[in-house]
């Protein structure tokens, strides 16, 4: 990617033009808090401290008053034909399969003609049944599979309460929906527990029989108490972590250069035979940088505040990483969703990705496929300037790496297969939401 055609030009980006209404918001909805069949060692959503703070340990599943008046809402806050939600947790399965079955009869009774509401469901696989299968099925669900790699890397952090494996439940669960024909990404998050073993990973995924594949990094800052640390904080007086900066990471955390070898890993192992036929979100997003498309992910997306968090409770949260006392951004019922959206401090905090960019990101190369990363990322001491993002180095070397290979690649399909990537990228802005 040259650094001439990733330049971006003009003034600072506006997340929340014209009041969202004509630009959709993606919700991830925490129908039964932080309620879940596993104790995954580096979670960062099950905090003692930050689930008494928010109401998320509350166990109770979300109301259908709440459910009922989130979809009202969607609908209210943008005239865009598609409205994403992410059922989350904790483990939304929880919920039970009659919530779901609920949630299916509001939609069909709300949505308007012209549109539709795009559920996307992110799971252990533990309980997923016959029954859950069709449902999804039935209904167009796009679930993602929370999965490690093979037992002996999935098991050293996603045990349950008591210590065990449910490994066997998770691999069930694949099988099941995969069979089933469901739409379903696997979603791996990379570690210390399993970051020298991409190619490995990827090979058992593709094994199992998924095509569609996404690679997290776990970043996390070790806080007093031997707790994870907030993520870094917008500037102003509400600032949330004042006196914990300069914080390492957690043991748990994948090596700053770590992830991108990982990547690099995968892409070797993936590229000579695969890429016309298995996704690897983080690569077609990557080629759509390079092919000029907005990026359908969060993290690499030029600003933030279009995907929200809400709590079972009905508590709305500007950011799923976000989800503090002090961001809070008021609650379902008593405010309509669009109007907290367009509010000044969620269209500040949109902002903040831009007005926040690391002075190295400025110049970077790789600008358009990045966008500095995630904010809750930028914990580095930079020079000059804003802090730099902890993966920084990760993305240089993946993006070197990768980028004229595909390029390479890309100039030798035919007409035919380059729109098929194209339309790939677009895919993968819908599966992006269920990660």
């Amino acid at each position: 990617m040259r650094e001439d055609a990733t330049a971006t030009h003009g003034s600072e980006p506006d997340a929340t033009r014209g009041g969202n209404r004509g630009r959709p918001c993606h919700v991830t909805v925490k129908p039964v808090g932080a309620l879940c069949a596993l104790e995954c060692s580096y979670c960062y959503y099950a905090q003692a401290d930050k689930l008494a703070e928010t109401g998320g340990r509350k166990s109770g599943i979300m109301s259908d008053a709440t459910m009922a008046q989130l979809m009202h809402d969607l609908i209210d806050a943008s005239d865009a034909p598609e409205m994403h939600i992410c059922w989350h947790g904790g483990e939304p399965l929880l919920a039970g399969l009659s919530f779901y079955q609920r949630v299916i009869e509001v939609q069909a009774q709300l949505c308007p003609p012209g549109r539709r509401f795009v559920n996307a469901l992110q799971t252990s696989g533990i309980g997923l049944d016959a029954d859950w299968t069709r449902f999804f099925g039935r209904h167009g669900f796009l679930v993602g599979l929370s999965i490690d790699g093979p037992k002996f890397l999935h098991d050293r952090c996603r045990r349950d309460h008591m210590g065990r494996s449910r490994f066997g439940a998770t691999l069930a669960a694949a099988e099941r929906l995969i069979e089933g024909k469901v739409q379903v990404n696997s979603l791996t998050t990379v570690g210390a527990h399993n970051v020298e073993h991409g190619a490995r990973i990827y090979r058992f995924l593709k094994a199992l029989g998924f095509r569609f594949m996404q690679f997290i990094p776990i970043v996390e800052r070790m806080g007093a108490n031997a707790r994870p640390a907030r993520p870094p904080s917008m500037p102003g007086p509400d600032e949330a972590d004042a006196g914990e900066a300069n914080l390492a990471p957690t043991p748990w955390s994948v090596p700053a250069h770590g992830f991108g070898q990982f990547l690099r890993d995968v892409f070797d192992a993936w590229m000579p035979r695969d890429r016309s036929r298995i996704s690897v979100q983080n690569f077609d997003l990557l080629l759509g940088a390079m092919l000029g498309a907005p990026s359908g992910l969060c993290v690499h997306a030029e600003s933030c505040g279009d995907c929200l968090a809400l709590e079972a409770d009905g508590s709305l949260y500007p950011c799923d990483h976000y989800v503090y006392p002090q961001l809070r951004l008021g609650q379902l019922g008593q405010q309509k969703l669009g109007e907290m959206v367009a509010e000044d401090r969620q269209r500040a905090f949109g902002r903040w990705k831009w007005s926040g960019l690391p002075q190295a990101c400025r110049s970077c190369a790789f600008r358009r496929a990045c966008h500095g990363g995630c904010p809750k990322h930028r914990f580095v001491t930079a020079e000059a300037g804003p802090p730099d993002n902890y993966l920084c180095p990760s993305y240089r070397q993946f993006f070197s790496y990768a980028v004229p290979r595909l390029a390479d690649a890309a100039a030798k399909q035919n007409t035919a297969k380059r729109t098929e990537w194209g339309e790939r990228q677009g895919a993968q802005s819908e599966r992006a939401r269920a990660g």
